[in-house]
């Protein structure tokens, strides 16, 4: 029977799963030293997340809703697209303060501190932190990794190491920077894009990779050199920028994600999309699973309750390969840029309308739109 849980990690997965759990019941502590921090990612949080995950309704008041999308191959070319449907942009520290705000603290004890151990006595944790203005010793009975993946928690928890892949990703502040549309910027020989989210009073600008390709100083010269080409009167603020690793899994068993006693959820769990590299719909999702399986009291149903996201997930896995070769990323550009039909394409997968397990179905389905498209493109040009 859980009766204690502690939540490590105060990202979007954990500061969710403490809000489904308040009134439970539960006795919940959640640790995060940073709170709230920022997070190098355009902070774009889809139609998909807005419609089914109940904390996000109010968000519209905070965050920047954004239609127009520009994408811009590795060869300078681009497509505009228009969605039916806003993206709303906001910055993950404005996110992490409105979900600060909606938790009741006569239910969930906050420690500001970083939790430095998590040593298992037998069916219970002892968690040890580093601020001694509080008692540094803690005993759960449940305890929760959502301190991302470079956190302590799955080391310390047990968890089946997932590889070695990772992305790494920089972002700057560009203050000033207000546009109307966001951008997508493919490099030839890079698995990875540049960003450009428009914020409101600035924009986020960063750059990310596979972690083996990146460094600073060339996420820097992407970001640098693209301002200087589309928007010359800014610059990065070179005060103002954030980095991160985020996971890049393949495959996921049960044991990569929990044990006896314990889970993992958000970045923690690996749950990213292995192409955009975009998991706030993951974090939350992962969850609010959790939380169903923990209320239910049968937390051994977690990895079960996970298999539609861990099937999507896995289905980017299978494209990531492809998808960032610099002839498909250019022809995906160029043709969408000829076919309506591709465009839409586009704005479904940025809206989480389309999923990638029904992509290969809906486009082999629509080749002769497509092609007739494509051909009628170049008839109105002439």
């Amino acid at each position: 029977m859980i009766n204690n849980i502690a939540i490590i990690g105060g990202g979007p997965a954990g500061l969710y799963l403490a809000w489904l759990l308040q009134g439970s019941g539960l006795k919940i502590t959640l640790f995060d030293h940073r709170i709230p921090f920022e997070k190098p990612c355009g902070g774009g949080i889809t139609f998909k997340a807005m419609n089914e995950i109940k904390m996000l309704k109010g968000i519209e008041t905070l965050s920047n809703a954004v239609q127009q999308f520009r994408f811009i191959s590795p060869y300078e070319s681009s497509c505009d697209v228009a969605c039916d449907v806003p993206m709303q942009i906001i910055s993950r520290k404005t996110l992490s303060e409105y979900q600060l705000n909606l938790l009741d603290y006569k239910q969930i004890n906050l420690v500001h501190s970083k939790v430095t151990e998590i040593i298992r006595q037998n069916d219970d944790f002892k968690i040890t932190v580093d601020n001694m203005n509080y008692d540094s010793n803690f005993k759960f009975d449940f305890v929760v990794g959502a301190d991302g993946a470079q956190g302590i928690s799955r080391r310390w928890l047990g968890a089946k190491p997932f590889g070695t892949n990772r992305y790494s990703g920089l972002g700057y502040y560009v203050d000033g920077l207000c546009i109307d549309e966001a951008i997508i910027k493919f490099y030839t020989n890079s698995k990875g894009y540049l960003w450009v989210f428009p914020r409101g009073d600035h924009s986020s600008v960063g750059f990310f990779s596979l972690s083996k390709q990146f460094s600073r100083e060339m996420a820097l010269s992407h970001v640098t050199g693209f301002l200087q080409k589309h928007f010359p009167d800014f610059k990065p603020n070179p005060q103002r920028y954030y980095s991160a690793t985020i996971p890049l899994v393949w495959k996921w068993e049960k044991e990569n994600i929990q044990g006896k006693n314990w889970a993992l959820i958000g970045d923690a769990g690996g749950f990213v999309d292995t192409i955009t590299g975009e998991g706030i719909y993951y974090a939350f999702k992962s969850a609010e699973l959790l939380s169903k399986a923990i209320v239910a009291n049968k937390p051994e149903l977690y990895f079960e309750n996970c298999h539609g996201i861990i099937a999507e997930l896995q289905k980017s896995a299978t494209i990531f390969p492809k998808f960032y070769k610099t002839w498909f990323t250019s022809a995906m550009v160029l043709l969408s840029k000829r076919s309506y039909f591709l465009q839409q394409v586009l704005v479904n997968l940025i809206l989480g309308r389309q999923t990638y397990c029904t992509l290969k179905a809906t486009l082999k389905k629509n080749i002769p739109t497509v092609i007739k498209e494509v051909m009628m493109s170049f008839f109105k040009k002439g």
